[in-house]
C-alpha cells in the first residue's frame, strides 16, 4: 500500500507538472499572437500614412520595447497607442514620439490607463482639449488646433518622467520581474 500511495502521488505530481507546461505554452502562444496582431495593425497605420518600410517598423518596435522597459507599459499597448496617434491624431515623426511619451506620463500622473491617455492626446492633436480645459488649461478663443495641442503639451510638461518614475522603487522592481 505504501508503494501504491507513492505511485499515485507521483502520478498526481506529474499531472500537475504537465498542466503547468500546457498552461505556460498556451500563455506563450497568446502573448505571441497579441504581439503579432499589434505589429500588423501598427504596420497598417504606417502604410496608410505612406511611411511604411521594414526598417521604420522595426525601429519603432525597438522604441516601443525601450518604452516598455522604462515605463512598464506593454509594447503592444504602446504600438496600439502609436497607431491611434497616427490615425486619429495625424501625428508622425518627432511629434508622434513626443506625444507618445506625454501620453504615458499623463497615464502615470493621472492614474488612467495608457489607452485612454493615447485617445486624449489624439483628440488634443486635433484641437479637442476638453480633457485639459476641465483640468484648468485656458486657451484663447479662436486658437488653432496646433495652439491647442501645444497648450496641452505645455500642461503636461511638469509630469515629464512620471511614467518612468512608476518603475522606480520596490513596486517598479517587482513589475520589471513580471
Amino acid at each position: 500500500t505504501v508503494g501504491l500511495a507513492s505511485e499515485i502521488g507521483t502520478a498526481i505530481a506529474g499531472a500537475f507538472a504537465v498542466g503547468a507546461v500546457v498552461s505556460f505554452f498556451k500563455e506563450s502562444v497568446k502573448s505571441a499572437t497579441e504581439s503579432e496582431d499589434a505589429i500588423r495593425s501598427f504596420n497598417f497605420a504606417l502604410k496608410a500614412a505612406g511611411v511604411y518600410s521594414q526598417e521604420v517598423s522595426q525601429n519603432f518596435q525597438d522604441y516601443a520595447q525601450h518604452l516598455q522597459d522604462v515605463t512598464g507599459v506593454q509594447d503592444e499597448a504602446i504600438l496600439s497607442g502609436a497607431q491611434t496617434l497616427m490615425q486619429i491624431g495625424n501625428l508622425s515623426g518627432q511629434m508622434l514620439n513626443n506625444t507618445l511619451v506625454a501620453a504615458l506620463d499623463l497615464a502615470a500622473a493621472r492614474g488612467i490607463d495608457a489607452g485612454s491617455a493615447f485617445d486624449i492626446m489624439a483628440r488634443a492633436a486635433n484641437g479637442n482639449i476638453t480633457y485639459f480645459t476641465k483640468l484648468g488649461v485656458n486657451i484663447r478663443e479662436g486658437a488653432t488646433d496646433l495652439e491647442k495641442y501645444n497648450a496641452a503639451m505645455k500642461f503636461l510638461a511638469p509630469f515629464a518622467g512620471a511614467a518612468q518614475g512608476k518603475m522606480q522603487g520596490f513596486s517598479g522592481a517587482v513589475k520589471q520581474l513580471s
